[in-house]
């Protein structure tokens, strides 16, 4: 009797399925167009914006190459997990994947939450690194170098990232409560 009961609840207990999670591609020669695959790969711009297909819980993989942003005000990153199932943005099989900020506003601004930043690195290649004016010291326009990461979401971890040669190496503002720096 036992046994028949316990086999009764286990078979009317609701269960929450689980997803598996999903690997996503980005190239130097990715483009907008791709599926994401490693065969036609995004652009980085284009997984920054979390395509529809981007769900929590996936990995995108960055693979080697500078990636140089196609506006002046650099990447911004929208992408979105949750705190169990966290996005994770990563250097494929640590390859070098570099985010030059060449003279942007930001080589990187993350707006979005739970997600997981790993294995990259930020820079600015611009060797101007004499500012115009006192109001470039204070990070004020016009300054010669990209700020490095600029962090507004909440809850997102930057993991073993090599930041380098910019403005400032991470920027954490009042919405970005429960950012972790490791590494």
């Amino acid at each position: 009797r036992f046994l028949l009961a316990l086999l009764l609840i286990v078979a009317f207990t609701p269960t929450t399925a689980v997803r598996a999670s999903n690997q996503w591609f980005v190239s130097t020669s990715g483009s907008p167009s791709g599926d994401g695959s490693s065969t036609n790969p995004w652009d980085l711009n284009t997984a920054f914006n979390q395509p529809a297909a981007v769900q929590p819980g996936d990995t995108i993989w960055v693979r080697g190459g500078v990636y140089i942003a196609p506006t002046a005000n650099g990447y911004f990153s929208l992408l979105t997990g949750t705190a169990a199932e966290p996005i994770i943005i990563r250097n494929y099989n640590n390859e070098r994947a570099i985010i030059d900020g060449h003279t942007d506003e930001f080589s990187l601004a993350v707006e979005g939450s739970y997600t997981w930043y790993w294995g990259l690195e930020i820079m600015d290649s611009n060797t101007n690194r004499v500012p115009d004016s006192c109001d470039a010291i204070l990070g004020y326009e016009p300054h010669p170098s990209a700020f490095g990461v600029g962090v507004y979401g909440p809850s997102n971890k930057f993991i073993n990232l090599v930041v380098h040669d910019t403005a400032q190496g991470f920027s954490a503002y009042n919405e970005s409560p429960d950012t972790e720096f490791t590494g």
